[in-house]
C-alpha cells in the first residue's frame, strides 16, 4: 500500500470518531477555543472514540450473530487492517454509535456526573473544569436576576435565556426584561429580550429575594 493509498484509509477509519469528538466539543459548556481541534490530545481522542465504537458496534454484532445465528462481518480488526475498510452500512452505524457517545460525553461533561460522583466517594471537592460564570448559569435553582451593567449604569431584571461559553466575552441573553437605573434604582422601561456583551468586570449578577425565599422553602 502507498503512502497517499494508506493516509486516505486511516483518514476514513478516523471519520466516525472525528464525528463523535466534533460533536461533543459543540455540546460541553466549554470555551471556543476549546473546541478547535488542533492538538495531538485531540488526535488521541479521534482514535478513543473511533476504537470505542468499533468496540460497541462488535459486541452488538457477536449479540446478534450468537441468537440469531447470523454472519455479520465485525468492524475492529479493520482499523489495522491495509487491505479492509469500512462498508457503508458499517461507517453508518459507527457514526451513529459517535454521535450518540458524543452526546453522553457532553452530558456527563455539562453535568459535572465524574466529580459529583468523586465528591460522593470523597476523592475531591472540585466542582468541575470551568470557572465561576458557567458553574453559576448551570445552577437549576437560578430563575429571575439582576444584572448591573456598569458600563451603562443600569440595571435589568429579566430570566436568563443564553449564556456564552467559558473564556469568552460574557454574552448574556435576558427575558421578560425590566430596565432600571442602577443609582436610584428609577423604573426606565420594560423588553421581551435584551442581549449584552460585556468584559468580565463590566457586569454583576444578582439574585432577587424572592430566589433566596424559594430555595429556602424547598430546603424545608
Amino acid at each position: 500500500m502507498n503512502i497517499d493509498k494508506f493516509l486516505l484509509h486511516l483518514i476514513i477509519l478516523l471519520i466516525p470518531g472525528f464525528f463523535g469528538v466534533v460533536i461533543s466539543r459543540r455540546y460541553k459548556s466549554i470555551g471556543k477555543s476549546k473546541k478547535i481541534l488542533d492538538s495531538w490530545f485531540d488526535i488521541i481522542e479521534i482514535i478513543a472514540y473511533t476504537v470505542f465504537s468499533c468496540l460497541v458496534y462488535d459486541l452488538v454484532v457477536g449479540i446478534i450473530n450468537n441468537y440469531s445465528k447470523s454472519d455479520i462481518e465485525f468492524v475492529f480488526f479493520k482499523i489495522t487492517s491495509e487491505d479492509q475498510i469500512f462498508s457503508n452500512t458499517q461507517f453508518l452505524f459507527l457514526t451513529i454509535i459517535n454521535y450518540v457517545f458524543g452526546i453522553i460525553s457532553a452530558y456527563f461533561y455539562n453535568y459535572k456526573l465524574a466529580y459529583k460522583f468523586g465528591r460522593l466517594i470523597k476523592i475531591t471537592k472540585h466542582f468541575g473544569e470551568e470557572d465561576v460564570w458557567s458553574l453559576f448559569h448551570s445552577t437549576k435553582d437560578i430563575d429571575y436576576i439582576y444584572l448591573r451593567d456598569h458600563k451603562t449604569g443600569l440595571t435589568y431584571y429579566g430570566f436568563i435565556e443564553l449564556f456564552s461559553d467559558s473564556g469568552e466575552k460574557r454574552e448574556v441573553v435576558l427575558g421578560d426584561v425590566s430596565v432600571y437605573k442602577t443609582d436610584g434604582g428609577s423604573y426606565l422601561y420594560d423588553v421581551p429580550k435584551i442581549y449584552l456583551s460585556r468584559d468580565e468586570y463590566d457586569i454583576t449578577i444578582e439574585l432577587p429575594i424572592e430566589n433566596n425565599e424559594k430555595k429556602e422553602e424547598e430546603n424545608e
